[in-house]
């Protein structure tokens, strides 16, 4: 994930300090520091139609066939969203701004593909 180093540097320091509350003297694991340095992919993704069902996962979940694009994501040092690390977006809001032209053709394909019942029908 691309980081200005000053924000890399305050993140890695942040950490280091609740590491030292945590485990004060002790000698540190690397598993104890990957331990707090978690981060929080949100995946931005457009479900344009969905088919048929594929049966049942081991989960007990039911699996159905979908068409989808990716339009973006982001990473948050928190789970509420709070302190954006990085974020990248490949499609903008219709309301605001152009279409990036690197995804248009295959999303205005998929646009037009998921009028009526859709592709996978």
């Amino acid at each position: 994930v691309p980081m200005e180093s000053a924000k890399a540097n305050r993140f890695i320091k942040e950490r280091a300090e609740i590491l030292q509350k945590i485990y004060k003297d002790r000698i540190l694991t690397t598993s104890d520091i990957y331990s707090v340095r978690s981060a929080y992919l949100f995946l931005n993704v457009k479900v344009f139609t969905h088919g048929k069902s594929l049966g049942m996962l081991p989960s007990l979940l039911q699996s159905a066939q979908m068409m989808s694009i990716l339009e973006g994501y982001a990473v948050y040092e928190d789970v509420n969203k709070s302190k954006l690390i990085y974020e990248q977006t490949y499609v903008t809001k219709k309301s605001g701004g152009k279409l990036n032209i690197r995804l248009k053709d295959q999303y205005d394909i998929l646009r037009e593909k998921a009028k009526g019942e859709g592709i996978l029908h």
